[in-house]
């Protein structure tokens, strides 16, 4: 006699595979739709920590982070994942599982701008010193007319004369050199108050020259940083920054760079848009994002080094049962290789 309880306890067994609900968000290359079929890192590493725990699965289409927590929190989701940053203010709202991918921010601006800023910071020393000149022959003339009125009866006339313009040439000649070195010693100060306003506006001078000296410095430094890709966010003050709406970037630009104007927009197709357009200075997001976007464009660039280092991690709801096995599932794709296999499929080495 033939018996088939294996085939019935296989027909159980496929009837009775969980199905869970995903939900996921635009962020490529994580996560987006490519001809109507979700494709990305977290899409691969989710559907294979499915296979792992042998769930079907069906994916649920978000706007941003925030609506993939709502969703999770809600119960409309069992599972949200698409580079969901590891913050602890929402795990009073949410459980994440094991870090799986180490990120952070980083900015993207036009290639223009690293090949135009030098100049353009060149051109913002003309300024600079023409108000050094103007400024400079102001308190000249205030300092040569009271050295002037000071030394004119000093019985010198070679020094300071007692005739107007003889006398405000000399103190003239006296405060230039006076102010852009220690004087020339031809013509000096001979009474008391007069060395006193001497000594005086030589340490003026030495504080003055110190102060521009600086400032020249300082537009040197910057342009070396442009030629060594070392700008950061810092030099973006008071220009236009872009991020995404809702995302932990826009967090970060809100709690600690306040002195940028921060531009939000639905998705970050949306803020590369506008970086290209010229109407935003530069795109501030994940780093993996927009090194994606760089490599595609070449028109568009990454500068300077990742900052606010994050780790992306897998969400479900507080104290759900899933959360043991994702973690177990995740250990032991690392362990295979078959987190590696995926790594290297969306993150080869000449894309980063």
């Amino acid at each position: 006699m033939v018996a088939f309880p294996s085939c019935g306890k296989i027909r159980a067994q496929e009837e009775s595979r969980r199905t869970v609900k995903i939900a996921v968000d635009d962020f490529p290359p994580f996560s987006m739709v490519v001809n109507g079929e979700y494709r990305g890192f977290d899409i691969d590493l989710i559907t294979s920590i499915c296979a792992m725990n042998n769930w079907e699965y069906e994916m649920i289409h978000c706007s941003n982070v925030r609506n993939i927590i709502e969703r999770v929190e809600d119960g409309v989701a069992d599972i949200g994942i698409s580079g969901v940053s590891i913050k602890y203010d929402r795990e009073k709202r949410i459980d994440y599982s094991l870090p799986y991918f180490e990120s952070g921010l980083q900015l993207l601006v036009r290639s223009d701008y690293l090949a135009t800023d030098p100049y353009k910071k060149i051109r913002s020393i003309v300024p600079m010193i023409g108000r050094l000149l103007f400024v400079f022959f102001l308190i000249s003339t205030l300092i040569s007319f009271v050295i002037w009125n000071i030394e004119k009866h000093n019985g010198d006339e070679e020094s300071f004369s007692e005739h107007f313009i003889k006398g405000m040439g000399q103190g003239y000649y006296w405060a230039v050199t006076t102010l852009s070195s220690t004087g020339y010693g031809d013509i000096t100060p001979k009474l008391p108050m007069g060395r006193f306003v001497a000594m005086m506006v030589m340490i003026f001078g030495m504080i003055w020259w110190g102060y521009y000296t600086g400032e020249i410095v300082n537009v040197g430094v910057k342009l070396a940083q442009v030629e060594n890709n070392e700008i950061s966010i810092k030099d973006f003050v008071g220009k236009k920054i872009a991020t995404k709406k809702y995302s932990s970037s826009e967090e970060t630009l809100a709690l600690h760079h306040t002195n940028v104007d921060i531009v939000t927009y639905p998705q970050i197709d949306d803020c590369v848009a506008q970086l290209k357009s010229g109407d935003v200075d530069a795109v501030m997001f994940d780093s993996p994002v927009l090194v994606r976007y760089a490599n595609m464009d070449d028109d568009l660039s990454i500068i300077g080094d990742k900052f606010d280092i994050e780790e992306y991690g897998i969400v479900v709801q507080n104290n759900s049962e899933l959360l043991e096995e994702i973690n177990r599932a995740l250990l032991k794709l690392k362990l295979e290789g078959t987190y590696k296999r995926i790594h290297e499929r969306w993150f080869r080495r000449d894309m980063m």
